[in-house]
């Protein structure tokens, strides 16, 4: 049995590089088939341009980055937070916008002197 071609387990004939570089040329060389003119494969041609030229719509529409939906670009988006602790002369990182920028430490604090110290860092950065 001299053959070129070998098979494998399942009975599919196995090919070398080779011949497998042949048959995909062979096969892209090939002239495309002419266009249908049947009514249904232009009603699907049509229908995939009209949605090709919708969604591109879509697409070209969207709002840049930093634009909401609405179409109104919000101030605070981007904007870098301070999260240093708000309380006069503490180094420490604060908890954030939620706990009014306050470190754990100055949380255990009264309300009183928080709001106190919340007052006396808002005059001091009221100018900057």
């Amino acid at each position: 049995m001299l053959s070129d071609e070998r098979h494998g387990p399942d009975g599919i004939t196995l090919m070398g590089a080779a011949q497998l570089r042949r048959k995909i040329v062979s096969v892209i060389a090939r002239p495309m088939p002419k266009r249908s003119s049947h009514r249904f494969d232009v009603l699907v041609d049509r229908f995939a341009q009209l949605f090709a030229e919708r969604i591109s719509a879509v697409l070209a529409s969207s709002p840049p980055r930093g634009v909401s939906r609405n179409g109104v670009a919000s101030k605070l988006r981007g904007r870098k937070l301070d999260m240093r602790c708000h309380y006069p002369g503490c180094k420490n990182r604060s908890k954030g916008p939620r706990f009014r920028f306050l470190c754990e430490e100055h949380l255990k604090l009264p309300k009183k002197e928080q709001d106190a110290a919340l007052a006396k860092w808002a005059d001091k950065n009221a100018a900057g």
